[in-house]
């Protein structure tokens, strides 16, 4: 797909009309995402918002293109739409997660039908004449499994999320408590992540109890976002073993203005325990070190690159405080000093009843 020189001039045109109506800052979980579309990535993502909370099995959307971006053939025109269409609800899933109608990605991809229209551009003295997609229609729907009581399962997602008691005095604490929480009340089942027209979703984790890392990483975010916790969830891949890789979803948390990997998969499997991971953190279980999960290959889930970038992680893990009981911590400690106090206490005994006698030569 091949635009002409003007494209990138079309695109700051028309971005200039658009991001007005954008979030300013793209730090935060929800509008990280956001910040990385263009004007019709976010136009797309805008018309969505109105349908969170509509709970009919099927969804059909028509959106208008404000982005004037020219192209050499109807062909480029459509296939640029489809991308966009593609980034941009990939961009809602990961960001909002309570938005049903997108909970089968990847199993289920959402492809649409682009308006396309013959156009021309004026650039410096020149006119260019081109092709534009001026809109797109697609239809999305409710995971099949769901489809019966929709409402009632939603509002049963809602009540599990907001039962969760979350403590803590920063969003580490917090991401903590959040991750002990879901793996308690979930476990992780690999299989239901085996892209075969279905996939985990929040109603798995937080009420059937039964997830993969989809279901994990859409209801860690939105007990995040309940909590005022600024988290994003991250779709890709890892190393397992630094050879064997794995695709998965996880999330990151910023804490303090630095932002760490929270995998809950590989928490419940017992890595090491590690909560809030960086980038070089090497998880144990066993005698068996794996690579934290932190490459981001996001075509390897969804057949083609998303351009979706999470936040740059910290290379170390957060540090947090040692709150093991105290006798937990240096059990150790004491038991090498009980045992030497033992000792002392009999050759003292012995000394001074006689049972042993110390003679100097």
């Amino acid at each position: 797909m091949r635009a002409t020189p003007i494209i990138a001039l079309a695109i700051l045109i028309a971005s200039t009309f658009v991001l007005a109506a954008a979030p300013a800052d793209g730090a935060d979980g929800e509008s990280y995402y956001y910040s990385q579309l263009d004007a019709n990535g976010k136009a797309i993502y805008d018309a969505l918002t109105p349908y969170e909370g509509y709970y009919e099995p099927t969804l059909t959307v028509t959106v208008q293109l404000p982005g004037v971006v020219l192209f050499d053939s109807r062909a480029d025109a459509e296939a640029y739409a489809a991308d966009v269409l593609t980034v941009a609800v990939w961009a809602k899933y990961l960001s909002e997660p309570m938005f049903v109608h997108l909970w089968n990605l990847p199993a289920d991809g959402i492809s649409g039908t682009a308006t396309v229209s013959e156009a021309t551009a004026a650039v410096d003295e020149d006119v260019k004449s081109g092709y534009v997609a001026t809109s797109v229609k697609f239809t999305m729907s409710v995971p099949s499994k769901l489809a019966e009581d929709l409402a009632g399962r939603m509002e049963a997602v809602k009540t599990a999320a907001k039962n969760i008691e979350v403590t803590g005095s920063n969003n580490a604490e917090k991401a903590k408590c959040i991750a002990k929480a879901i793996t308690k009340i979930s476990k992780f089942t690999e299989s239901m992540d085996a892209d075969e027209g279905s996939v985990s979703n929040i109603y798995d984790c937080l009420v059937l109890g039964d997830s993969g890392s989809r279901g994990f990483g859409q209801a860690f975010s939105l007990v995040c976002q309940l909590n005022g916790v600024t988290a994003i969830t991250v779709n890709g891949s890892y190393y397992k073993d630094k050879t064997e890789r794995i695709d998965s979803m996880w999330n990151a948390v910023e804490c303090d203005g630095l932002w760490y990997d929270v995998d809950l998969i590989n928490y419940e499997l017992g890595y090491g325990g590690t909560i809030m991971a960086g980038t070089t953190t090497n998880l144990t279980k066993n005698g068996n070190s794996r690579l934290h999960a932190t490459v981001y290959v996001p075509e390897r889930i969804t057949g083609k690159s998303i351009d979706l970038m999470p936040h740059e992680i910290e290379r170390e893990e957060y540090k947090f405080p040692d709150e093991r009981p105290f006798y937990e911590k240096y059990s150790d400690y004491i038991m090498l000093a009980g045992v030497a106090i033992i000792i002392v206490a009999f050759m003292a005994y012995a000394v001074r009843t006689g049972n042993i006698r110390i003679e100097q030569r």
